[in-house]
């Protein structure tokens, strides 16, 4: 993958502007990183870029099961785990509304997992919104694992 073109998504190039603030030329390839929310892989996604330029690999993580399975057919060099992300040094078990619409990952963008306060007011705004501004969406709910990061780290090998 390391061979083929693709431009930075970012903003101002801010993805190319902080891998060489943080890195010298010398020391940008082959690295590793771990992207929450991975969506379909493609949209959005700033690691596509560092792993296509630099030839980096690491963990994308979605639990959205209809952006999973799109994902999950892209052929990233990368580990893919079908989870959210436990804030809690546990695995929990939890629920997940999220909006889908064929051909349109930034639907599901809203999605997410609270039970009560002011997240879940946000979540439900959002799933409102998706569903008054994108005509052919559907609302869904998934039952969904969450792990800690340094587990899934730990089930690849790769803590550092």
């Amino acid at each position: 993958m390391q061979s083929e073109y693709v431009e930075d998504p970012s903003d101002w190039k801010s993805t190319q502007n902080i891998i060489a603030e943080l890195f010298p030329e010398s020391d940008r390839h082959g690295k590793f990183f771990v992207e929450a929310g991975a969506l379909d892989g493609q949209t959005l996604s700033k690691t596509l870029y560092l792993e296509k330029k630099y030839g980096w690999t690491g963990l994308l993580v979605e639990p959205n099961p209809h952006l999973f399975k799109k994902l999950s057919e892209l052929g990233r060099n990368a580990w893919l785990a079908p989870y959210c992300l436990s804030p809690k040094d546990e695995i929990t078990h939890e629920v997940m509304e999220y909006m889908y619409q064929e051909g349109n990952p930034i639907v599901g963008i809203t999605g997410g997992i609270a039970k009560q306060g002011l997240f879940r007011k946000i979540i439900q705004k959002g799933v409102e919104l998706m569903e008054t501004g994108f005509s052919g969406a559907e609302h869904h709910k998934a039952s969904v694992m969450c792990y800690p990061l340094h587990t899934l780290l730990d089930d690849i090998g790769n803590r550092s």
